[in-house]
């Protein structure tokens, strides 16, 4: 049996990222699409992961990894949104190197990206990215500021990261989605289209509101 696995991103939850009001995209739309797999979403707390420490970023992409020991004879295909794409990435590399996972590379179906950055992408490059998704992102949230604060250092964390830990996904099927017209609310589009060099990367432009794909 497959298991579909969502991956929130910055400032995201486990349940309220892909639910509008009382309804759930994964539990309402897509398991009901795939009757025949096994659809899961992954939390993880955004304020710790991302507040700029490299360590928090690695401990987090490894209690991914441990959980899905948990799955054993699974295959996998990863859902992720934002930065839980750059994370979903990191433990796929870290698979590599680790033998109690290095089976994980051989039983993926394949990646769906919605707004990650593809480019390998330095700090300074990361900045305005991290910018616009904390701007839109983390309104409301307490951690805001904090996180605001840190966008420098996590800029640096993620460009060091994608150079230390290199992946090859050449051989995977990945979806990848970008934003192509601003958010009503802000004005801003999020992530914008970024070259890529993944010879079955197929890109599309979308933006969508999650109460339309309910209706």
């Amino acid at each position: 049996m497959s298991s579909i696995i969502a991956i929130h991103g910055l400032g995201g939850d486990a349940v309220l990222s892909w639910s509008s009001q009382s309804r759930s995209w994964l539990r309402d739309w897509l398991a009901k699409q795939h009757p025949d797999a096994c659809v899961l979403s992954y939390g993880y707390d955004s304020a710790t992961t991302w507040n700029g420490s490299k360590t928090a970023v690695c401990d987090t992409a490894l209690d991914f990894l441990q959980k899905l020991l948990l799955r054993p004879g699974r295959r996998f295909l990863f859902l992720c949104h934002g930065l839980g794409g750059v994370l979903v990435r990191l433990a796929l590399a870290m698979a590599y190197t680790l033998p109690e996972h290095s089976y994980i590379n051989g039983q993926l179906l394949g990646l769906v990206f919605l707004g990650t950055p593809q480019s390998h992408l330095n700090s300074h490059e990361w900045l305005p990215v991290l910018f616009r998704m904390a701007n839109v992102l983390l309104v409301g949230k307490h951690y805001r500021m904090a996180i605001m604060g840190n966008l420098e250092r996590l800029s640096h964390t993620l460009a060091l990261l994608s150079v230390e830990y290199q992946l090859d996904l050449n051989h995977v099927p990945i979806l990848s989605y970008y934003e192509t017209v601003s958010l009503a609310d802000s004005g801003t589009v999020v992530c914008l289209r970024f070259p890529l060099s993944l010879q079955r990367h197929m890109l599309h432009g979308v933006c969508f509101y999650m109460q339309r794909l309910l209706d």
